[in-house]
């Protein structure tokens, strides 16, 4: 798996990654303390996953289906966007059933909501 292949090179110190690496050569989002993967593709919901790496307490979290949405109750996050070059801010759309509970009054048809996630380190 490739981001357990990119956990052994950091463990190794074979990568030279830090918060000011701004390449895209990873499947990974970089910042002072994460390294973040999210994938989402529509058609290949069974493939969804986030994989999270914790650099200071060296722990990681992988989610199949994502992060699970426990402030709004939306049900699981999948295909977190970066928002800023640092990598501190994310979003993700959710759209009718499962924002109804949260967002009262709102339709099957209405524009999605837009949700902003601030990374915490």
């Amino acid at each position: 798996m490739l981001l357990q292949d990119t956990l052994l090179l950091l463990q190794r110190n074979q990568l030279q990654i830090t918060a000011d690496s701004q390449h895209s050569i990873l499947p990974l989002r970089i910042n002072d303390r994460y390294l973040l993967s999210s994938f989402y593709s529509e058609g290949k919901e069974k493939l969804t996953y986030t994989f999270c790496y914790d650099r200071k307490k060296k722990e990681y979290i992988h989610m199949p289906g994502g992060l699970n949405d426990n402030f709004y109750h939306t049900g699981a996050v999948a295909g977190l966007q970066p928002l800023d070059l640092y990598n501190h801010s994310f979003c993700y759309l959710k759209t009718g059933d499962a924002v109804r509970n949260s967002f009262s009054g709102r339709k099957e048809n209405d524009n999605p909501v837009l949700f902003i996630v601030k990374l915490k380190a």
